[in-house]
């Protein structure tokens, strides 16, 4: 079900030198069989209702004729101008346009949370074909306002998902600083641990990066940054315009995600340490290694996610040793697919003089990589 590959940045390694560096391409893709399994989704949209998400997203100049304003059941145009737009304007209209696309099929489920000064469940998971109840739990988000206890809603989201068999995502919205971030760091350890990616929106310019950044990374999900000028945000940087085409956009890459809850563990030799991994595609993440086996996320189908390992090794003699195992388990949770699991190895022989050839041996479940004269 994965296919698994792994690469070494280095030709040989020197004899008694301490400290070396030594980075490790991880390559993971689904194999065939995977790949034709649609996952079935259960997706919690976790909203910020705090009385900040009333304020207007934007205010340029507006087009003649194009003057308009969101609300739950209106989907903007991209290239329409937005004049007095408040940020729950926006949301609402991109949560309608998820809700009502053809991208979720009647067997998955889809729960709306809010978040102010408390949590509460609008919409439990219901499926998509409960046209009704998603336009009234979307048409209630407007209600609220008060504080941000995300670290709430959050929890409040993990408890509908917990025993969920589906593919389980979610998506965090937000426009601020939350008011109980010691909650947010808890309940996001306990979604990396249950394998549960989030996708985190924030909203205008106040929000919290380096908070909504932590929770990505750990969880191995995606941030999205919804600001006038989408440029300086970066890759993540979304225009407020471009929101609801940017969520059809990651509802449909989660519909190709046929592997999922991607678990390393790796045992090394005695003094070789795994310093860190990092996700370098198709997107960048910090993998948490406060938790083990590390969490790595999951794959989408006809690609590849591709991590390095940095490690750090001990002096040695020039000697062929086994320098450390990988072992990858994952979910694929197409109909009738269980968690499978992928080995790999390496070894070396650490030579006196830096003059080596490389060679590369492969076959099936089995990967070596060996320095020789």
């Amino acid at each position: 079900m994965l296919e698994g590959r792994v690469k070494l940045h280095r030709a040989h390694l020197q004899a008694d030198c301490p400290s070396q560096k030594l980075f490790v391409a991880l390559t993971l893709r689904p194999a065939p069989e995977a790949v034709a399994a649609r996952p079935q989704l259960a997706v919690a949209l976790v909203v910020d209702t705090s009385t900040s998400m009333r304020d207007p997203i934007t205010q340029p100049p507006a087009a003649p004729g194009h003057t308009v304003r969101l609300d739950a059941d209106a989907v903007p145009e991209p290239a329409i101008a937005f004049v007095g737009v408040t940020k729950m304007d926006l949301v609402a209209g991109a949560i309608a346009s998820l809700l009502e696309s053809d991208l979720l099929r009647p067997e998955d489920r889809v729960a709306v949370v809010k978040f102010d000064d408390d949590a509460e469940v609008l919409l439990p998971l219901a499926s998509p074909a409960d046209r009704d109840l998603l336009r009234q739990a979307v048409g209630m988000l407007g209600r609220y306002s008060g504080g941000s206890r995300m670290g709430e809603g959050m929890w409040r989201a993990l408890g509908l998902m917990e025993a969920e068999q589906r593919s389980r995502k979610l998506i965090l919205l937000t426009d601020g600083q939350a008011h109980d971030e010691p909650v947010v760091a808890a309940v996001t350890q306990r979604l990396a641990r249950a394998g549960i990616p989030v996708t985190a929106v924030g909203i205008g310019n106040d929000w919290n990066e380096d908070l909504l950044t932590s929770v990505t990374d750990r969880t191995q999900g995606k941030p999205l940054h919804v600001v006038s000028d989408a440029a300086a945000a970066g890759p993540a940087g979304v225009r407020p315009a471009d929101l609801p085409v940017a969520m059809l956009t990651e509802l449909e890459r989660m519909t190709r995600e046929v592997v999922t809850n991607l678990r390393l563990d790796i045992s090394a030799i005695a003094n070789v340490t795994l310093d860190r991994v990092t996700r370098v595609y198709p997107f960048v993440n910090e993998v948490d290694l406060s938790i083990q086996p590390y969490p790595l996320g999951s794959v989408e189908a006809d690609d590849a996610a591709v991590f390095v390992l940095e490690l750090t090794l001990p002096a040695r003699a020039a000697v062929r040793v086994r320098l450390a195992q990988l072992v990858v388990t994952y979910d694929v949770p197409g109909p009738g697919m269980r968690r499978r699991r992928w080995t790999s190895w390496w070894s070396s022989r650490r030579m006196g003089r830096w003059r080596r050839r490389w060679t590369w041996r492969s076959c099936t479940g089995f990967s070596s990589a060996t320095w020789s004269p």
